[in-house]
């Protein structure tokens, strides 16, 4: 990863690993990405890693995301990205909540 991080392609290793790695230590969450953020966006997409997107009215977006925590980490110190928990999401939920029986 230090080397991918370095040469800009991290994300598309780490994709490629998690592959072969089926135990790979891998957390769901949202990320914001600002206005503007749309390169950002296709790093994401470029690494397999986006399973849900949402535009925001002020030209951002929320993107749910699978990654390592190591690379969580490196995201939230970039410029206008913020992980969000699930519940302070303006996105809706990937579950409908069940119905009472």
């Amino acid at each position: 990863m230090w080397i991918g991080a370095a040469q800009g392609s991290g994300l598309t290793l780490f994709a490629r690993s998690d592959r072969r790695a089926p135990g790979a230590q891998v957390q769901r969450l949202w990320l914001h990405l600002p206005p503007g953020g749309g390169a950002l966006r296709a790093r994401l997409y470029a690494a397999h890693v986006v399973r849900d997107e949402r535009s925001l009215e002020d030209g951002a977006l929320e993107l749910l995301v699978d990654l390592p925590s190591p690379d969580l980490i490196t995201w939230a110190a970039m410029p206008g990205v913020r992980l969000l928990e699930q519940s302070r999401c303006r996105a809706r939920p990937l579950v409908p909540p069940s119905s009472p029986t």
